[in-house]
């Protein structure tokens, strides 16, 4: 979600449209800036990828900023990419 496209299914929206809403409430507890859309919906992802995967730039012929319009417009089967907790260890909120 480079700042370019999301899409869900109606019941992903509402979890993360709850987890989104968290994540600015935790932000702003710990008087973090909310200038970029960008940290709060990438800490969303990171905090609960089973809701989040990605287009990679590989997998798709418009390699820029665009992977999930590609998808969308051309459907087909791809190797998406999802935040792994158990192998990745982050600093929690």
């Amino acid at each position: 979600h480079a700042g370019s496209q999301f899409a869900a299914y109606k019941d992903t929206w509402k979890k993360f449209y709850e987890h989104f809403l968290d994540m600015i409430d935790r932000f702003l507890e710990r008087n973090m800036l909310l200038v970029d859309d960008q940290l709060v919906l990438q800490s969303v992802c990171l905090s609960h990828p089973e809701i989040c995967v990605y287009v990679l730039p590989s997998e798709v012929d418009d390699r820029r900023y665009h992977g999930v319009r590609f998808v969308l417009h051309h459907g087909g089967k791809y190797n998406f990419w999802r935040y792994n907790k158990k192998k990745n260890k982050l600093k929690s909120f």
